[in-house]
């Protein structure tokens, strides 16, 4: 009876010891995607030109974008 309660226990040591490998597995490759994500939509410093967002600024801050003067359509009834 000592020796089945002695295997039991270190398969209960051994299940945890794995489920704790693929936590810390899970974890470190979630961090590396979220920091390529940050890198691809952020960017590092003060926005530089390759980030998605500063890409996305620019296109709307650029004078053809917007002049600021509105055009009137009159929709015919």
């Amino acid at each position: 009876m000592n020796h089945s309660s002695r295997k039991f226990r270190n398969q209960r040591g051994q299940t945890s010891v794995e489920y704790m490998l693929i936590l810390v597995t899970v974890t470190i490759m979630i961090s590396g995607i979220f920091s390529k994500l940050k890198a691809f939509l952020i960017g590092e410093g003060d926005c530089p030109n390759d980030s998605y967002i500063c890409r996305v600024i620019d296109y709307y801050q650029s004078p053809g974008y917007f002049d600021g003067s509105y055009r009137y359509f009159s929709v015919q009834r």
